[in-house]
C-alpha cells in the first residue's frame, strides 16, 4: 500500500523560484567578508553566537539563510545586513 502525501502538506515553493526566468539571485557574501577580515568559522561564532553549522550552510552559494540568521551575522561583524549578501534589488 502506498500511501500519497496531500498537496497541503507539501512545503511552499522557494522565493527563488519566483524569479526564474530573470536570474534575479541573491549572492551570500559571508566566505569573502570571512576571508577579507582573517576570520575563522569558530570565531565568527564566537562573536555572533550562530552555530558553525549554520554558517558553513549559510556560506553555500545556493544557501536561503533566516533573516533573523543575517541580523545575528551583522551585528557580530559590526556591519550592515546588506553588506552579507549582493543582489540586483537593494
Amino acid at each position: 500500500m502506498f500511501l500519497v502525501r496531500p498537496h497541503f502538506l507539501s512545503p511552499p515553493p522557494l522565493i527563488t523560484s519566483v524569479y526564474s526566468g530573470n536570474n534575479n539571485h541573491m549572492k551570500i557574501l559571508l566566505s569573502k567578508i570571512i576571508y577579507e577580515r582573517n576570520l575563522s568559522v569558530r570565531q565568527l561564532s564566537i562573536m555572533s553566537g550562530v552555530s558553525k553549522s549554520t554558517i558553513h550552510e549559510d556560506m553555500e552559494e545556493d544557501s536561503n539563510p533566516k533573516i533573523k540568521t543575517l541580523e545575528q551575522l551583522a551585528i557580530g561583524l559590526n556591519c550592515r545586513i546588506t553588506d552579507l549578501f549582493d543582489s540586483d534589488v537593494k
